[in-house]
């Protein structure tokens, strides 16, 4: 039986409710794309309060940058000179640091309740 306090465009809203800080929330779950083994999924959750502060000083006063530094070893000795740096090299390291800190490669969106601010986290 339907809610009848609910309004019948709430799909997006009912999903920002769910989202909470370092909950990690599956929001499309796509098939393989293009042969890949890899599935092409989305995951979302909310920033945590000192998240949201970091993101509300960059909007209103266009401040609070961080930075990290990573540090990466080669292993094995086998890249060594220009190969080191080879684009497929470089591409499979930032893909590694990506798995190890899921936020390097996710991006901010003000969901639809104009209150939540959601990280959204492709993996492809």
């Amino acid at each position: 039986m339907a809610n009848p306090s609910s309004s019948s465009n709430s799909n997006s809203s009912s999903a920002t409710a769910r989202l909470t800080p370092h909950q990690w929330i599956p929001i499309s779950s796509g098939s393989t794309s293009g042969g890949s083994e890899c599935p092409d999924r989305t995951f979302a959750r909310a920033l945590g309060v000192m998240e949201a502060g970091f993101y509300y000083d960059r909007i209103f006063n266009g401040t609070a940058d961080i930075v990290w530094q990573y540090t990466v070893q080669v292993a094995g000795g086998h890249a060594q000179g220009a190969a080191l740096f080879s684009e497929k090299n470089v591409s499979r390291t930032w893909t590694a640091l990506k798995r190890y800190y899921p936020l390097l490669g996710s991006r901010m969106q003000l969901e639809d309740d104009n209150e939540t601010v959601a990280f959204i986290v492709h993996e492809r």
